[in-house]
């Protein structure tokens, strides 16, 4: 049975059988924020995986036949460590900003924003790092 609520509209999901269950606002909305967590989640836990490659030693063989040894990075382990941490030092300072500015803005625009300025810096990682040290350590703390 259909239902009209008080404002007019059609609201079927009652009548809709129950393996339907995405029609339901509350369960879309809840399946939306565990994506949007989990692709933060992803951007957070990469450069996690990607430094062991990228400070990894590595042969190329050049055109005349001679065999090199190169690395793209050579840092150290304690260098490594002020990079993965640069992540959470943002992470921890950000966290009464980014309250006050979900109380004034609202959640979903601070989250959105978030999510944007993340995804955009992890897409930017390999120049950045290539470019400066010290640049990425700043990308890492505002991903953070």
């Amino acid at each position: 049975e259909i239902t009209m609520p008080v404002d007019g509209l059609k609201n079927d999901h009652r009548s809709s059988p129950g393996w339907m269950f995405w029609r339901r606002r509350r369960y879309l909305v809840a399946f939306m924020a565990f994506l949007g967590f989990c692709n933060l989640y992803i951007m957070r836990v990469n450069l996690s995986v990607g430094i062991v490659a990228m400070t990894s030693r590595y042969t190329v063989v050049l055109e005349n036949g001679t065999s090199i040894e190169k690395q793209d990075f050579d840092w150290d382990f304690k260098t490594r460590g002020v990079v993965l941490s640069s992540f959470f030092y943002g992470y921890m300072s950000t966290q009464l900003l980014g309250g006050w500015l979900g109380a004034r803005l609202g959640g979903k625009f601070v989250l959105g924003v978030g999510v944007l300025v993340t995804a955009l810096l992890t897409t930017l990682t390999p120049p950045i790092a290539a470019s400066s040290f010290y640049l990425f350590v700043i990308a890492r703390i505002i991903e953070g």
